[in-house]
């Protein structure tokens, strides 16, 4: 990435941006080196139109609408391997650029992928909106999926507000840890916020 031009590490730190405003309840592993490869595939394929300006938009639209078809996501990059290293695997997946036998999608939820498709599909329909209007409003274009305030609404109830669930590290000598930690809600904090919610 550091030989990459500018134009690249915009497109990462945008869809990393867009990474950050999505809702997923478990942690990833390699989340964040999943969306700079799709981003590096989109700046590629908008690189290859030669006849037009490269276009931030446009690229980050190409890197969206790849999410929304992850069925079809067929990553390889072959800068220090040969292709015949490369192990059969099914679609999709994106190989890790420096060990040709390890699958960036193997190990995900199976929740993971379609939730980002679900939020692609809503960011590609703001982004055409804005895109109409010729106006870019950048702050609803990246506001967070899913709505947080309809998910706490449509989930009100004491068996599914009843906890917090937070992470933490806890650190020693031979690894970090992720722990979750739950945090329950008594039943006047319940209803304060229930009431909270009500008023919105």
């Amino acid at each position: 990435m550091q030989k990459k031009s500018s134009f690249i590490h915009h497109l990462c730190r945008l869809a990393k941006f867009w990474n950050c405003t999505i809702l997923f309840e478990q942690y990833i592993s390699g989340r964040s080196s999943i969306i700079e490869y799709l981003a590096v595939k989109a700046e590629q394929e908008e690189e290859a139109v030669i006849n037009d300006k490269l276009s931030i938009l446009r690229a980050f639209g190409r890197f969206l609408n790849r999410l929304t078809k992850y069925q079809q996501i067929d990553i390889i990059f072959l800068n220090f391997y040969d292709h015949k290293l490369v192990s059969n695997c099914d679609k999709p997946y994106i190989i890790d650029p420096t060990n040709p036998y390890n699958n960036l999608f193997g190990n995900l939820p199976h929740r993971f992928l379609p939730t980002l498709a679900t939020c692609s599909k809503e960011t590609l329909q703001r982004l055409q909106k804005y895109e109409t209007n010729a106006v870019v409003q950048f702050e609803k274009l990246f506001e967070p999926q899913p709505d947080l305030y309809s998910l706490f609404r449509s989930q009100m109830n004491r068996n599914r507000i009843n906890t917090i669930m937070s992470v933490s590290q806890n650190c020693n000598e031979k690894s970090k840890r992720l722990i979750v930690r739950r945090n329950t809600f008594d039943s006047k904090i319940f209803e304060k916020i229930k009431n909270l919610m009500n008023f919105l």
